[in-house]
């Protein structure tokens, strides 16, 4: 398991970035909302740049993907 800390409401939230279907930035506030396997969907304040570095995204060939282990 891989536990990361994001910012959700001036609070700090963990999560099990093993867990992480999907991540979609709303483009009007900003927000990013993390939607995960067991049903839970987290609207958090990191913004697209810190959320590539806390998942580990790369960017190859013009595709983004996460690095591997």
């Amino acid at each position: 398991m891989s536990f990361k800390v994001f910012k959700s409401s001036g609070k700090e939230l963990i999560l099990n970035t093993d867990r992480i279907v999907s991540v979609s930035i709303n483009a009007e506030n900003g927000k990013a909302v993390i939607s995960c396997t067991d049903q839970i969907v987290a609207t958090v304040d990191d913004s697209e740049e810190e959320l590539k570095k806390i998942l580990g995204v790369k960017v190859t060939d013009g595709k983004v993907g996460f690095r591997s282990s």
